[in-house]
């Protein structure tokens, strides 16, 4: 849900459209049994994939992946989000190699997630530096450290994993509309809208 606000709000920022937390969560919230429908049936193709080797379900990851974008941006259902997620993928990409969309959509997950892994890692380098403090003079950490402090340590964990998810949305919100302005001509759209409105 956080991140289909985020992709609603991201989305009406790059269109020089007022955006609000609350707005956003109200706009997708309605939208939510859609969105999780189109979870499950990308996680199930994922699963297929995968099931056959690693290499298809990265394929029909990278297919998919802007699946739940289209559900909040577009309105779409789950079967046709994931048709449409498909299109924009693969048959409207306008190159080869390192100019296709799947390399484009590759790199933003690889980068995507290491840096997610970069900020659990420091995130969670408080913990673990307190649990190597106490076992190297003997304690048992789970003894030592009290319930709040454990607590404290997880909140700092998960704020650091919440500060760089964004960063991946934003970018694959934007290569969206990237993919969209250069094959479907969706700046010109845009503009004759502006202007007849």
């Amino acid at each position: 849900l956080s991140m289909a606000a985020l992709t609603h709000a991201v989305s009406r920022r790059f269109l020089d459209e007022p955006a609000g937390v609350f707005s956003s969560y109200a706009a997708v919230l309605r939208r939510f049994p859609v969105l999780v429908a189109t979870g499950f049936l990308a996680g199930v193709l994922y699963s297929m994939g995968c099931a056959m080797a690693c290499l298809p379900g990265m394929m029909l990851m990278a297919a998919f992946v802007f699946a739940p974008l289209v559900v909040v941006l577009e309105t779409c259902g789950p079967v046709a989000a994931l048709t449409r997620s498909f299109t924009l993928t693969v048959r409207r990409s306008t190159g080869r190699l390192f100019h296709h969309n799947f390399f484009k959509i590759s790199m933003i997950l690889t980068l995507f997630t290491l840096i997610t892994l970069a900020a659990y890692a420091l995130a969670s380098t408080p913990r673990m530096v307190l649990y190597g403090y106490y076992h190297w003079i003997g304690l048992r950490p789970e003894f030592a450290v009290s319930d709040a402090m454990e607590r404290l340590l997880r909140t700092v964990e998960y704020l650091g994993i919440s500060v760089a998810e964004p960063l991946g949305m934003t970018a694959l919100v934007l290569l969206y509309y990237d993919i969209r302005m250069r094959a479907e001509g969706f700046d010109l759209e845009r503009l004759l809208e502006r202007r007849a409105g």
